[in-house]
């Protein structure tokens, strides 16, 4: 079961953050954070276990749409669509460059 939280910025925005795992590229050790994360772009952890700064690429590729608009015509582009991410159950992760 996939793991949510909501978090309130201070200007009370709602962002939600999504429960991860990884495995630490130092230290080998799996953990677990909560973080809002864009499967586009890089993500940056620290281990929480040895203190090693990483980052994480989703390399998603494995996309399935599980809903879209059935419209039409001229309001075609205002359906929604909802997609599906493929993602491993442990995120492997890989020593941060300086």
């Amino acid at each position: 079961m996939e793991e949510y939280r909501i978090r309130l910025t201070p200007d009370g925005k709602a962002l939600l953050e999504k429960r991860f795992k990884f495995l630490c590229w130092k230290c080998g050790e799996e953990y677990s954070i909560y973080k809002e994360a864009d499967l586009k772009q890089k993500l940056f952890v620290s281990c929480p276990y040895c203190s090693a700064k990483a980052s994480v690429n989703f390399g998603v590729k494995d996309v399935k749409e599980v809903l879209r608009s059935q419209s039409t015509g001229a309001d075609a582009d205002s359906g929604v669509t909802v997609a599906k991410f493929d993602l491993p159950d442990v995120l492997t992760t890989k020593k941060l460059e300086d």
